[in-house]
């Protein structure tokens, strides 16, 4: 799809998060390329919405904008959570965590009352496999995650060079068997030293919204 096509659908599922969004005080958000979008047009809009970022890159952008950034360490309840995803499927199932938040994302989407994700019509898919599940994990437990992933017959790859935000690595996963994806999401919590992956499955989004050509779908 075309780079500016894809920007314009990122701005629509922008403009409807922050139409559902408006009447909040505070806010948690995710990371990546449509969120940061989203960070534009809420400051904008001058709203005085408070926001707790999931990553360091977030956090930057708004700040930068003029937004009232709160710390990610500090635990409280919000209405809402938005987010993107990198790949959604017609139960609200999710792959995250391209960029490496995984981790913070999830514990913000889990202190929220509604989570919304916001995608372009790229991201939904029917089946999941093309896009790998990435895995945090500490340093000292890289290879026995790694052995863990080849045990389940998964293919697992370190991402070099890379490190999140939370200081730990990230395992990049393919062929995994997704016929139950809240099982799986719970066999790669499983493996020791794992923070977390990336299948958003038992806690998933309440609303997601996805940019078409000629509308905004709500699903």
């Amino acid at each position: 799809m075309n780079k500016n096509y894809i920007l314009t659908l990122k701005k629509k599922v922008s403009l409807k998060a922050l139409e559902i969004i408006s009447n909040a005080e505070t806010i948690a958000i995710g990371s990546g390329s449509t969120v940061n979008e989203f960070i534009k047009i809420l400051a904008e809009s001058k709203k005085k919405i408070s926001v707790i970022c999931a990553s360091i890159s977030s956090e930057n952008l708004a700040i930068k904008l003029g937004l009232n950034v709160l710390p990610f360490n500090s635990p409280i309840e919000v209405e809402y959570y938005v987010d993107g995803a990198d790949e959604v499927d017609f139960h609200k199932n999710m792959i995250k965590g391209g960029g490496g938040a995984l981790t913070r994302e999830k514990t913000l989407s889990q202190f929220s009352r509604k989570f919304i994700c916001i995608v372009d019509e790229s991201k939904k898919v029917e089946n999941f496999g093309k896009f790998p599940v990435p895995i945090e994990i500490s340093e000292p437990f890289l290879k026995y995650g790694i052995e863990y992933i080849k045990k389940i017959g998964g293919i697992a790859k370190i991402r070099n060079n890379f490190k999140t935000d939370n200081e730990n690595l990230i395992i990049d996963c393919l062929n995994l068997d997704f016929s139950n994806i809240e099982s799986l999401e719970m066999t790669l919590n499983s493996i020791p030293g794992a923070l977390s992956n990336g299948i958003f499955s038992i806690n998933k989004a309440n609303l997601v919204v996805i940019g078409k050509k000629d509308k905004v779908e709500l699903m």
